[in-house]
């Protein structure tokens, strides 16, 4: 299975045109979201993608996603979310998702990174897998909020799948 990792950030008049900005910078924003937990497929193939462009599925379709999104309206806070993954040998794994709002750029930066590592590394105790840190990768989204509500969000796409199979 080939899962893209996207990251992107929005910025809009309510919190919620703020997430909508941050699916269309992200190149979801037209399909209907199906948060799965944190389990990636054996033979999975991670990709990092500036924006989702080549998935195919028609307006409204279903879009399986691991999610991580924070929004804020409050001036001068930083919005951040991450997603985490590590994978075994045979590509199978988990991802992990974390999102909160912080005081700096790089208090938003670290703790994400923090948690991350953290819950990867609890993940893999729970599952008797040997944990090597610098195996971890993530991908983060930060912004400060200036006048108006912000977005950031960071996604693992899985699939699309039509209603009407």
């Amino acid at each position: 299975m080939d899962i893209k990792v996207v990251s992107s950030f929005g910025v809009g008049k309510t919190l919620l045109s703020a997430f909508d900005a941050a699916l269309f910078n992200s190149g979801v924003h037209n399909y209907n979201l199906i948060y799965l937990s944190s389990v990636i497929p054996p033979s999975s193939n991670i990709t990092e993608v500036k924006q989702v462009t080549d998935i195919g599925g028609e307006w409204g379709d279903r879009l399986y996603v691991v999610h991580a999104d924070s929004r804020s309206d409050v001036e001068g806070a930083y919005a951040g979310a991450g997603v985490g993954w590590y994978q075994f040998d045979d590509g199978r794994g988990v991802f992990v998702e974390h999102s909160g709002k912080w005081g700096s750029m790089l208090a938003a930066e670290e703790s994400l990174q923090d948690q991350i590592r953290k819950s990867i590394k609890d993940l893999c105790i729970v599952r008797g897998i040997k944990y090597v840190e610098s195996d971890v990768n993530m991908r983060l989204s930060v912004g400060v909020v200036k006048k108006e509500p912000v977005c950031a969000l960071v996604l693992a796409v899985f699939k699309v799948e039509s209603w009407f199979n």
